[in-house]
């Protein structure tokens, strides 16, 4: 749970504050003295303190100092106050409090801050997870980033003197931080290579460079962002923190975007390749088992009185049962066949290398699989009739055409059956593309 220290004299004020807070699910205690909310912060986990201008016993600038000078000067500070003068807000700020709110905006804007800090504490803590690389051939300089690093409990961080060190050790780090002044390479050199391998890393520069052309060319050669030294401890893991962000929020969009091309190419409800991709993905294995004079067969395969079933115990019902026979099926493949819902109830597999004989085995293990479900699914009895076709010279089309044949006969043959046909069996030309 987040928790919130408030200081502030009005007890009315406090207990608007607490019901806020309550409402959200957020630690609250208050006080209206310093040196109560001292003791407080010695024994309590605070993750925000909230103080007034004027105070019991004092002020709150008073206060922020004696925060700043003790063990609690990490915690964030923030002032209320209704008086909103310029003056008052630069002296605040001179103190290193984080913000400054009008009393008349408090609540809204304080619940916007502790959203904001409970995301930003779990951004801390994927940095901890993050790797980082560190590149520069100063000792006393990567000391310092060292220093830094261990005082926010960043420890997944590999530090290199060299250039030559970092690039032979071909390892991706979603972080680089790197030097722009190197004896073996110039820093522009490491960031395009390194922008080369690896373009979804963040790549930091750092240098006491000033001019305007050496930065902007350090950007332009692939860095994501530049900080100058000597460099503010603070300032630096926000800078770090925002590069983190960006990283992450790039992978997100990576994430959603195959997400996104998964459902394009996905039968909705049998999680198997929907009919066009099926399609596509048949036109290109024709095309390389022709051009490497390879074998290929097809199964076509329906399931048998499918309508009885939706209209005996619902399209519920029949639902279930194209999921077990899809969930069959792909449990039956190899790492390189490929299936697809076809359309309706039946279902295509494709069979790399594979002559009539294999194909005509696979389409055998499917179906018996499929009849061994048998009462497991709403005490249906679930067959299949299967066909198998090789291929011979025609297009993805004319194979299909001989697979659906093929499982035609399986049907009037009684259901529940394989039939096939070889590539020596085809007879006729071609049908239109």
């Amino acid at each position: 749970m987040y928790n919130v220290l408030h200081v502030e004299r009005s007890a009315a004020f406090r207990k608007v504050l607490h019901g806020s807070f309550s409402d959200q699910d957020i630690g609250y205690c208050s006080t209206g003295s310093i040196a109560e909310a001292l003791g407080i912060l010695d024994q309590s986990g605070i993750d925000l303190i909230i103080t007034a201008v004027e105070l019991d016993d004092g002020t709150g600038e008073e206060f922020i100092k004696k925060i700043g000078e003790g063990p609690h000067g990490k915690i964030p500070v923030i002032v209320i106050s209704a008086n909103d003068s310029i003056e008052l807000r630069k002296k605040m700020y001179s103190l290193g409090v984080v913000d400054f709110i009008p009393k008349s905006l408090a609540i809204e804007k304080l619940l916007n801050y502790i959203n904001k800090f409970i995301l930003d504490e779990e951004l801390n803590a994927k940095l901890g997870e993050t790797r980082i690389a560190v590149l520069d051939d100063s000792r006393s300089e990567l000391a310092a980033f060292k220093m830094i690093f261990d005082d926010y409990g960043i420890t997944s961080v590999d530090y290199f003197g060299n250039g030559n060190s970092l690039l032979a050790a071909e390892k991706e780090y979603s972080i680089y931080l790197i030097d722009i002044i190197l004896p073996d390479y110039s820093g522009e050199q490491i960031i395009y290579e390194i922008k080369k391998r690896y373009p979804k890393s963040v790549i930091i520069a750092c240098s006491s460079i000033e001019h305007e052309n050496a930065i902007s060319g350090v950007l332009m050669t692939g860095a994501n962002d530049f900080i100058q030294k000597p460099f503010n401890s603070v300032v630096f893991m926000a800078r770090i923190k925002a590069g983190l962000r960006s990283y992450l929020l790039y992978r997100e969009i990576e994430r959603k975007n195959a997400e996104l091309q998964e459902m394009v190419i996905t039968d909705g409800l049998t999680k198997l390749y929907n009919h066009r991709h099926l399609y596509e993905r048949l036109e290109e294995e024709i095309s390389k088992a022709k051009r490497f004079k390879k074998n290929l067969s097809i199964i076509m395969l329906d399931i048998d009185h499918f309508k009885l079933i939706n209209d005996s115990h619902g399209h519920q019902a029949g639902d279930r049962v194209l999921v077990a026979v899809a969930e069959t099926i792909h449990n039956c493949l190899r790492k390189y066949d490929i299936a697809g819902r076809y359309g309706g109830e039946e279902f295509v597999i494709i069979i790399p290398e594979a002559d009539i004989e294999q194909g005509y085995a696979l389409a055998e293990r499917i179906r018996l699989a499929i009849q061994s479900l048998g009462s497991q699914r709403d005490g249906l009895s679930v067959t299949v009739s299967a066909g198998v076709a090789e291929l011979a010279e025609e297009n993805a089309l004319g194979l299909i055409e001989r697979a659906d044949a093929s499982m035609y006969r399986a049907k009037q043959s009684g259901r529940n059956r394989t039939e096939k046909q070889a590539a020596a069996d085809h007879i006729g030309p071609d049908p239109a593309p």
